[in-house]
């Protein structure tokens, strides 16, 4: 290949780079984020167990702790554990947690994290990641505290631990009968 033609391939590489990071970014900036009060989407599933997993909407009932999360994300697989803890502790007060994976592919890494995890709530694989766009996810981990009258009562983008991030308090507050 000669210089002019590397030099054209270049910078056609440089375009198309840019474009992507654009539309990616248009992307991003589109999504908004669910806040605090607003309605919660409906999302319907299969959990990895096989089981229909449905949380959200207005006929809520349940208050749901969804993290949404994925296998390459070190702050999400950090985290796992903190919602195990949470499942343990406040499952007899009506929590539900649920996670949810956007892993693209196969289960099978999924799968083998969670089983390595020995997690006991329910987990279920998004490799479309439809949920990112339903729920104005912007980063990973996102975690959600819907109450039982399906309105988000708690967000956080990135990591947390039980007794930080203001978790417990929205917890102790949406978990009252």
């Amino acid at each position: 290949m000669n210089q002019r033609c590397a030099v054209g391939l270049c910078a056609t590489l440089v375009m198309v780079a840019m474009s992507a990071c654009d539309r990616a970014s248009r992307t991003v900036a589109q999504a908004t984020p669910l806040v605090v009060g607003a309605p919660a989407p409906a999302y319907t599933t299969t959990a990895l167990t096989g089981g229909a997993l449905s949380f959200g909407g207005v006929a809520a009932h349940d208050v749901v702790l969804l993290n949404v999360w994925a296998t390459w994300c070190t702050s999400c697989r950090e985290e796992f554990h903190e919602l195990e803890r949470l499942r343990a502790v406040y499952a007899s007060r009506g929590l539900r947690v649920v996670a949810v994976s956007v892993d693209q592919g196969g289960d099978l890494k999924v799968r083998q994290f969670v089983a390595a995890q020995k997690s006991t709530f329910p987990v279920a694989h998004d490799r479309d990641a439809k949920i990112t766009s339903l729920y104005g996810v912007v980063g990973l981990p996102a975690t959600y505290l819907i109450g039982r009258d399906g309105r988000v009562k708690w967000t956080l983008t990135g990591s947390f631990l039980v007794d930080s991030a203001g978790l417990a308090h929205a917890l102790e507050r949406t978990l009252q009968p």
